[in-house]
């Protein structure tokens, strides 16, 4: 029965997690949101997160078996927001069928399963997983999977790419549908809201170097705002005792590495999922941490 109660918060809560945040309410908004673009989407995130809180909690029991339930910590929605991921990136590609939930299953349990066995490693040495298992399973997933269909290019002004940036961490598309997401996270959690946002400005740099239609998708945004995000609001490692006047540069520093680092990957020709943002995220916390034991 434990399941049946819990899995309903748990599957709300992995979703607000993509944001770093632990709310039935963003959970809910994401949902919708999803939903607006395409219930395909919505299907996907909701069976990657079924998947991976299932292998989760199996491989949990098994590696401590007792009376604990590992079902409570399905409820904080850490073990089930890269399966997440995978579903709505699989949904990108594929329609709902066999295949689509066989490769969804897939993703799911691999991304679960990295978690666990990467989970103590990573917090031995102060680093938040992050994205990390949905970006490792991701780009080895992506060849087998049917290329993407050729999007319309972004209709609108420059700056509504801001606000799409918050859609294109979903890898949904509208500055409508970012909306939405950012008016969840202000309800649920202000500064997640105000560095996300702050995050996705500071890229407006970019519009120096990139075509205005391209940026109004909000595709160069959205691993800035996720860093602003981590770094800002979200890691305890990260954010200092200074109040936001410490945390603004590393989060412009952070903002900056992802920036350039989408601009490499995509140079390279290579996937970029949210590498850009993990990775500019683990060396700021990691200079921080270095700089706070000296």
């Amino acid at each position: 029965m434990r399941i049946v109660t819990t899995l309903p918060r748990a599957l709300l809560a992995s979703l607000s997690q993509i944001y770093l945040v632990e709310s039935r309410l963003v959970g809910l908004a994401i949902l919708l949101a999803l939903a607006l673009v395409s219930p395909g989407l919505a299907a996907g995130a909701l069976l990657g997160i079924a998947v991976s809180i299932a292998v989760a909690a199996l491989v949990a029991a098994v590696r401590a078996p007792g009376p604990q339930d590992p079902w409570a910590r399905a409820g904080s929605g850490l073990w089930g927001y890269n399966g997440a991921l995978l579903g709505i990136l699989v949904s990108t590609r594929c329609e709902p069928g066999w295949a689509w939930a066989g490769w969804i299953a897939v993703a799911a349990a691999c991304a679960s399963a990295l978690y666990l066995l990467a989970e103590r490693p990573a917090a031995r040495r102060g680093l938040p997983l992050l994205t990390g298992p949905f970006c490792a399973v991701g780009t080895a997933l992506l060849p087998a999977l049917p290329p993407a269909a050729s999007a319309p290019a972004p209709e609108g002004p420059a700056l509504a790419g801001i606000p799409a940036a918050f859609s294109q961490v979903v890898l949904a598309s509208g500055a409508g549908v970012g909306l939405l997401i950012l008016a969840g996270l202000a309800l649920s959690s202000r500064p997640a809201a105000a560095w996300g946002a702050a995050g996705a400005v500071a890229s407006l740099p970019l519009l120096l170097a990139v075509p205005a239609a391209e940026y109004a998708g909000g595709a160069w945004a959205y691993c800035p705002l996720l860093v602003a995000l981590a770094l800002g609001a979200a890691v305890p490692g990260a954010r200092g005792t200074g109040g936001w006047r410490h945390r603004a540069l590393p989060v412009l520093l952070g903002v900056t590495l992802a920036a350039l680092m989408q601009a490499a990957l995509q140079g390279l020709g290579w996937p970029v999922l949210t590498w850009p943002f993990v990775t500019a995220t683990w060396v700021i916390v990691a200079v921080e941490g270095s700089r706070n034991v000296r």
